[in-house]
């Protein structure tokens, strides 16, 4: 008996610190001739966060860009690729999917957004 009380509460400590990460992928979108691809991420939490960006290549999962950022509460942060196979964003952080808001826009060269997909 001892030792199954024993065996629980190592499992209950040992899973307390680890720290489960989420990841949000957006559809493809295709930006217009000399556009962007903008991919945006919204805190909505009450704590920092940090959170890993990844802009994809077209028909791969090879990262055109991959860097990582901490945004505070409420505030957003993004990324931009003007590359011609930047196609959707992956976005990875430690924590539950209801702390974020993350999408992936097309722009055109004036900045106008011509396509919004959500992360899901």
């Amino acid at each position: 008996m001892s030792s199954r009380i024993a065996l629980v509460v190592v499992l209950i400590l040992g899973s307390a610190g680890v720290a489960h990460a989420a990841t949000l992928t957006t559809p493809g979108i295709k930006p217009p001739p000399t556009g962007s691809l903008v991919c945006e991420l919204v805190n909505v939490g009450n704590k920092d966060l940090e959170v890993r960006f990844e802009i994809l290549e077209l028909n791969s999962a090879t990262p055109i860009l991959d860097s990582t950022t901490t945004i505070a509460p409420g505030r957003l942060n993004g990324y931009v690729s003007a590359d011609d196979d930047a196609r959707w964003c992956r976005f990875t952080f430690n924590g539950g999917r209801k702390r974020v808001r993350a999408s992936v826009f097309a722009v055109d060269s004036s900045g106008g957004v011509t396509g919004a997909l959500e992360a899901h």
